[in-house]
């Protein structure tokens, strides 16, 4: 598996990306859910009631990588490039 590491500009560009994003996140994040219930719909009952939840947590996620991209605790800097 190849692994981009992130450099300054590649970091700028997540976040810039992330920033463009953010606003519309709810609805991008409901498009998985929506098509693999639509796919398998006995699948609903693992993801629980009620599903906005569930619809928020990849945006969640990702809102925490962005903040967290250049702290080295996080697990993040690891893929970061040597100065």
């Amino acid at each position: 598996m190849r692994v981009h590491h992130l450099n300054t500009d590649r970091i700028a560009f997540l976040r810039d990306s992330w920033t463009t994003l953010q606003p519309q996140s709810a609805s991008f994040t409901n498009v998985p859910y929506e098509e693999l219930v639509s796919a398998e719909p006995q699948l609903r009952i693992l993801f629980g009631v009620p599903m906005d939840y569930q619809h928020i947590k990849p945006a969640i996620a990702i809102a925490f990588g962005m903040n967290h991209i250049d702290d080295p605790s996080s697990g993040i800097a690891r893929y970061r490039s040597s100065p």
